[in-house]
């Protein structure tokens, strides 16, 4: 076996990128390990050959134990898609340096700002110990965009770091194209429609006029400065706009607030009755980017990289963005050409200036020269050439 990789059973995050190494790569030379049991409509994601769902490791420690190394110990390379290994797998890795070391760990958000436990406990403190010290083992480093580069020298000290995205494949780009270029405001997918009676939004002052559609953060963790940014907006709440609060996933985040979904909701209809509409139920990738083509306005506060995935396709839609000027991706993309606005300005801005929108033009090139499949694929075998010796650091093109 060349490459085990380790990643989430999530056809959201995951999909994409096993459809690149089917068209791209020798699909033989890769196996696929769910790091949690497949359910519902992920269970899909059993269809590609040389998976392996996480039960099928047998059931107790032991047995998974015993799976665990024979498949680590098989494996010319393993691929840590995220870091984020329970328990059992962590002390199991932190005694088997010499998987680390052949590793190839793909650093997500959570790996760079989440990772930690609660150090309140001895058992917190010493799990980031080994945590941080099976971080610093990890064979290569690849990030997703080159703002993250800095962000792990920071946190992990300075080595080669690669760069690699995972992709947007060729009929998502053309799915985007088509929602562009529809009107369409009063085409939600039913399931992001879906409210109680008492939510109703009855405005007939405005009936021959949609409302601006205002998306604030694109889940429930905390990092998303929800209530610091409707706060920011409340002198809004009389004028013709809709509140979008994406509240599938996340629960607190590592705050562990578990009530902290329903304070959202609950505060965001205090501040803007009958205004609000939220997003409970994780749905399709194709059915989210519907939802997204109707908004007007997306305010995205975390003061980290985040939400990627969504800013990617608001801006190829030429949607309005705000974002935290403490967020690396708003000067990164700001170079390249984009027109992102600062949610500091939000404070003092005029409803007029705040409602006005961009003028539709032609998506910048950059996003699909970087996050096309082609060119995903030409930094993955950046990746795969590099873990095997065939090409140096030196040689490595960071994009």
């Amino acid at each position: 076996m060349k490459y085990l990789h380790i990643m989430p059973p999530s056809q959201r995050m995951m999909k994409g990128y096993l459809i690149m190494l089917r068209k791209y790569f020798n699909w033989e030379e890769h196996t696929i390990l769910f790091s949690s049991p497949a359910s519902g409509s992920d269970k899909g994601m059993l269809l590609f050959e040389n998976t392996i769902d996480f039960p099928q490791l047998g059931k107790g420690k032991i047995k998974k134990y015993l799976s665990f190394n024979k498949l680590f110990s098989q494996a010319e390379h393993i691929v840590f898609h995220q870091f984020i290994p329970n328990f059992s797998l962590l002390i199991f890795l932190f005694f088997h340096k010499k998987y680390l070391q052949k590793s190839i760990w793909v650093i997500w958000g959570i790996d760079l700002y989440n990772y930690k436990y609660e150090s309140k406990h001895i058992k917190g403190r010493i799990l980031n110990y080994i945590g941080k010290a099976c971080r610093q083992y990890l064979g290569i480093p690849v990030v997703l965009l080159p703002t993250d580069i800095e962000v792990y020298e920071k946190e992990f000290g300075k080595r080669p770091v690669l760069c690699a995205p995972y992709g947007t494949a060729d009929d998502i780009w053309k799915h985007l194209d088509e929602l562009s270029q529809k009107d369409l405001q009063s085409e939600v997918p039913p399931i992001v429609n879906e409210k109680k009676e008492s939510d109703s939004i009855i405005h007939n002052e405005y009936e021959e006029k949609p409302p601006l559609r205002i998306l604030i953060g694109h889940n429930s963790h905390t990092f998303n400065r929800h209530a610091y940014i409707l706060n920011q907006i409340e002198r809004f709440s009389m004028e013709n706009v809709e509140i979008h609060l994406p509240l599938s996933y996340g629960n607190g985040g590592t705050d562990h607030i578990n009530d902290y979904p329903r304070m959202v909701e609950e505060y965001a209809k205090i501040l803007f009755p009958n205004k609000v509409k939220v997003l409970k139920k994780l749905i399709s990738k194709w059915d989210y980017d519907v939802f997204l083509s109707t908004i007007d306005i997306a305010i995205l506060g975390a003061p980290r990289q985040n939400a990627l995935g969504n800013i990617i396709r608001l801006l190829y839609m030429g949607k309005k963005v705000y974002l935290a000027p403490d967020n690396p991706l708003f000067y990164f993309l700001k170079e390249k050409g984009f027109t992102i606005y600062n949610i500091e300005d939000l404070k003092d801005i005029s409803y007029e200036d705040f409602s006005l929108l961009p003028e539709q033009s032609e998506p910048n090139p950059w996003l699909k020269k970087y996050f096309g499949a082609d060119s995903a694929a030409r930094l993955w075998k950046q990746v795969f050439d590099y873990a095997e010796g065939k090409i140096t650091f030196e040689e490595v093109n960071i994009p």
